[in-house]
């Protein structure tokens, strides 16, 4: 049995229609930005590298790359928006804890060190919704 191409066509329209076809953000947290300040003990600039977390809602550990960071001593600073999560693994309305940030700092020769995590911060309030932002001038890296 062969199938209209008007038959087809109809179809894939009615798809499209629907929101069928195509990807889809539902599930992505979008636009999520981490805020922390550096306090490092070398009394110079951080470069931020990842930031990882826990989903306590899925039970599961995550790591972000997100862009490079440089943060002058004595500043807060935040990433740049990132989407958490994927369409199969989403984020959306989930919990989010032990938030780590993964950077190097200058060391005395100028050259940036070993990348190495903080320690884990914890938000009051957990739950990622888009456009959120995770931490606040009291989230320090002292090194």
């Amino acid at each position: 049995m062969t199938v209209s191409r008007s038959l087809t066509a109809r179809l894939i329209a009615a798809a499209l229609a629907l929101g069928i076809a195509g990807p889809s953000l539902a599930g992505v947290c979008q636009d999520i930005t981490f805020t922390v300040k550096n306090d490092h003990y070398t009394g110079d600039e951080i470069k931020i590298k990842k930031v990882k977390y826990r989903d306590t809602t899925a039970a599961s550990n995550n790591t972000e790359d997100v862009i490079d960071i440089t943060c002058q001593h004595g500043n807060t600073c935040t990433t740049l928006g990132d989407d958490l999560g994927s369409v199969v693994e989403g984020r959306l309305g989930h919990d989010l804890s032990n938030i780590q940030f993964y950077y190097s700092y200058r060391e005395a020769d100028g050259q940036w060190s070993l990348p190495l995590w903080s320690k884990k911060f914890k938000p009051t309030d957990k739950e990622c919704t888009n456009g959120r932002n995770y931490g606040t001038s009291a989230w320090v890296i002292t090194g």
